[in-house]
């Protein structure tokens, strides 16, 4: 451990100077209007369809189908189309793992080792591939979320229809909009390489975790452990220990926000049409907040997954949002504590020292360019790979 890294008890006031600055720091987010817009646009044709035919409650995995167009760059550049048609499959793939457990009638047990596994899977492709956003939090999504609603096999089949068909329809608005206004050109900047031993440690923490906030939630008879799976994983993307605090903190506060608007939204018996618009709403200003500041972003983000799964399966309003509050704790604590006890030189997954730059940059399969994001000083830039 380094001096540089290392947690000293006798400093707890500048360490908590640092959580504070880093909770409640404005990042600049320009084109971030360009990833809603294309998002919005997206859900509220997926939406609308569902609606036509009266399957609203296949909204989650639309909702989930809408999460690539955050991936790539928010302005056109070559080879974005491909890391999104890539992780549309991932997604997909992620929709039938979890529709599939929802099927056993022990989904409840099943549900925490498919989606620690489908944790490890997003943590070690964020690492391989530089994707960004990190995307463990949303595998666990999308094998928790569908996880949770009992099914059979014509739902198995109409959610991998529903996200296969919005991911596309996302990958065809990136590309369009890359013709008509034409691709950006990306600088190559000097790229590092990733190192395994990291990796893999990103990866075990990652799905370590999952089991135990998944663990904690079962022996406490928790009804959505998905909950504090997603909020577990969460803080570990994050390059340094104060921002990994930070980013728990963040989720608290924001849920905290978030379940007030969404109390407030599943007390009245709302028109599908009204649904859909909040719900198209809500995902573009998911998309406008969250590259400034994630408690901003979980204002929108808790009321849009508590509607969309209360149209899969309608639950008691109270206990619904009690069980959201105390499940996020319980997953932020699990994702927060670990770093905090062994400290950044021996647990942490990102950059190492200030002077270390590591570039998470990967070559998607058939692609001619990858794009990654290095990191130096627990600061993150992105990176062409050609």
């Amino acid at each position: 451990m380094t001096p540089a890294t290392a947690i000293h008890p006798s400093t707890p006031r500048k360490h908590l100077s640092t959580v504070f600055t880093e909770t409640v720091r404005m990042s600049p987010a320009p084109h971030a209007h360009r990833v809603a817009a294309r998002a919005a646009i997206t859900l509220l044709t997926s939406l609308l369809v569902l609606t036509a035919f009266g399957r609203l409650d296949l909204g989650l995995a639309a909702a989930l189908g809408t999460f690539p167009s955050g991936y790539g760059g928010r302005l056109p550049v070559p080879g974005r189309w491909r890391t999104q048609l890539a992780l549309t499959g991932v997604l997909t793939a992620g929709v039938a793992l979890g529709t599939l457990v929802a099927i056993s009638p022990e989904r409840g047990l099943l549900s925490i080792p498919a989606a620690a596994a489908a944790a490890g899977v997003g943590a070690w492709l964020t690492d391989r591939f530089g994707w960004f956003p990190p995307l463990a939090m949303f595998m666990v999504f999308a094998v928790g979320g569908c996880a949770s609603i009992p099914a059979d096999a014509s739902r198995l089949g109409l959610s991998v229809l529903v996200t296969a068909a919005t991911g596309l329809l996302t990958v065809l608005l990136g590309r369009s909009e890359e013709l008509i206004f034409g691709s950006e050109k990306m600088s190559a900047h000097q790229h590092g390489h990733v190192v395994q031993h990291r990796l893999w440690v990103h990866v075990t923490r990652a799905v370590s975790a999952v089991v135990v906030a998944g663990a904690l939630s079962r022996m406490l008879a928790g009804a959505h452990p998905y909950w504090s799976m997603m909020a577990a994983v969460v803080p570990i993307a994050m390059p340094s220990i104060h921002r990994q605090v930070a980013r728990g903190v963040q989720r608290t506060l924001g849920t905290v926000v978030g379940l007030g608007i969404a109390l407030v939204l599943l007390s009245f018996t709302l028109p599908p049409l009204l649904i859909v618009l909040i719900g198209v709403v809500l995902q573009g200003v998911v998309e406008l907040t969250i590259g400034r500041n994630y408690t901003l972003a979980m204002v929108a983000i808790t009321p849009l997954a508590l509607l969309l799964g209360q149209l899969a399966l309608a639950r008691p309003m109270g206990p619904l949002l009690t069980e959201r509050l105390w499940e996020t704790v319980i997953g932020v604590t699990v994702g927060c504590l670990p770093p905090c006890w062994c400290g950044r030189g021996r647990c942490g997954t990102g950059p190492a020292d200030p002077p270390q730059i590591i570039a998470a940059a990967g070559r998607l399969p058939g692609s001619r360019r990858g794009f990654g994001f290095a990191g130096a000083g627990g600061r993150l830039r992105m990176v062409a790979r050609r």
